[in-house]
């Protein structure tokens, strides 16, 4: 284990700041979820698949699919540490750390919301059950995918035992 139970303490706290961003994702999807589902008329809700259904259904997996692969591209050299950090953690790798994780989620969590939302506005559209499946989908992919605290911990210590192997 390579942080230190101070470390972690340390940062805890901006594990809300994480939480807080992918909650406000989820919620403000959610709440868009229930806006439209209380203005639609039900009775117009069809599984036929036209054009639009099918290109928000093909967009939510294209963005799902990135979702898990374009976080992977944001490294040290895209990032610069943040003034929040400022005098709370004494390693600037750890910090730097986080910050990658921090972004990496940020971006996870943007691109299946973009998905979620476009398909409920084509739900609201087209009226078809299937881009509300994605939304409902989308979600709970989501709400899986809120990091914990051990999650982020061991990113960390990974990232930073590669590191140490590097010449």
């Amino acid at each position: 284990m390579y942080l230190s139970p101070e470390q972690q303490d340390e940062l805890r706290p901006f594990f809300k700041i994480l939480r807080i961003i992918c909650g406000a994702l989820i919620g403000g999807l959610l709440v868009a979820s229930i806006l439209i589902s209380t203005v639609i008329d039900w009775q117009n809700v069809t599984t036929a698949l036209d054009i639009l259904p099918i290109f928000g259904l093909g967009f939510m997996v294209l963005c799902s699919a990135l979702a898990f692969i374009v976080p992977s591209f944001i490294g040290p050299s895209a990032l610069e540490p943040g003034n929040v950090f400022a005098n709370k953690i004494d390693n600037q790798q750890i910090r730097s750390l986080f910050a990658q994780y921090q972004t990496r989620t940020i971006i996870k969590f943007s691109l299946l919301d973009g998905a979620a939302f476009l398909n409920l506005m084509l739900f609201m559209i087209e009226h078809s059950l299937f881009n509300l499946a994605a939304v409902a989908f989308t979600v709970v992919i989501m709400l899986v995918s809120i990091p914990s605290d051990n999650a982020v911990f061991q990113w960390i210590e990974t990232r930073m035992g590669q590191d140490e192997l590097k010449p």
